[in-house]
């Protein structure tokens, strides 16, 4: 994949604006103009994964919903413990 290229996998062909908001984004996290290839993907039920290099930002429901899992299970251990 050459230098400079972000790979956005979607369920859906996004809006115009979206692909520019996270060329922006890309732009400001990497201090460089990165653009962006769109990759449809219909295992993807909502959300989208955007990859640049090694980094990946998931903002797919399923991760979503993993994270807060995560978190609250990490509260429920901190509180037990406070109980011990």
């Amino acid at each position: 994949m050459p230098k400079n290229i972000a790979i956005l996998r979607n369920r859906i062909q996004p809006y115009t604006g979206q692909v520019e908001r996270l060329e922006t984004f890309l732009a400001q996290k990497y201090g460089k103009d990165i653009r962006i290839l769109v990759q449809l993907d219909n295992s993807l039920d909502q959300g989208f994964v955007l990859q640049y290099g090694s980094d990946i930002y998931d903002w797919t429901t399923e991760h979503l919903q993993r994270q807060f899992q995560n978190a609250l299970d990490q509260e429920g251990a901190e509180a037990a413990d406070g109980l011990a």
